[in-house]
């Protein structure tokens, strides 16, 4: 239909090989869509902490998934500009050899594979896990904390938004 360039969604990279199939059977560029979803989420993320006052310099941000495609990216990018960077994932290694790529940008990086431990102190939490269910439950946040939702399905169980009203969600990745 006349497009040059086509960015797959959630779960279709997945399913379809990355994309691989699909871009050696059209005549267009095919892209996973990733580096979209993490600047927009990147973008929402940091605004919505701007507007509930959360100062960036000092702000300590968890991100659970840091290790997949999104996750590492986002640790990339945030590491120079906040205070503190917990990276929480399954597997520690991967996550320290993060943490080790990481450290000389300034923010103080953490590696846990405890979700509750990730969440307790953080300011702003980017999620991003391939999880099946909600890891992220209300009583695991702090007061006044920025939740960016990447994750498909939701990593933010619905009742954070009924029984966190000092907390905001906001959906990561989704562009209008």
């Amino acid at each position: 239909i006349g497009a040059d360039i086509v960015g797959l969604g959630p779960f279709t990279s997945i399913v379809g090989d990355a994309g691989i199939s699909i871009a050696e059977a059209v005549d267009i560029g095919v892209t996973t869509g990733n580096s979209y979803t993490v600047a927009t989420a990147m973008e929402g993320a940091l605004e919505a902490a701007r507007q509930v006052g959360i100062n960036l310099a000092e702000a300590k941000v968890t991100i659970l998934g840091a290790t997949g495609s999104i996750g590492q990216v986002c640790a990339r990018l945030l590491a120079p500009s906040v205070g503190a960077l917990s990276l929480c994932a399954r597997r520690r290694e991967a996550l320290e050899a993060l943490a080790d790529e990481i450290a000389p940008y300034g923010a103080l990086v953490q590696v846990t594979t405890e979700v509750n431990k990730a969440l307790g102190e953080a300011d702003i939490v980017i999620a991003v896990t391939s999880a099946v269910e909600a890891v992220v439950q209300p009583e695991m946040l702090k007061p006044g904390a920025v939740v960016c939702d990447v994750a498909r399905p939701r990593d933010v169980s619905r009742q954070v938004a009924d029984k966190r009203q000092d907390v905001l969600v906001i959906e990561g990745g989704a562009v209008a």
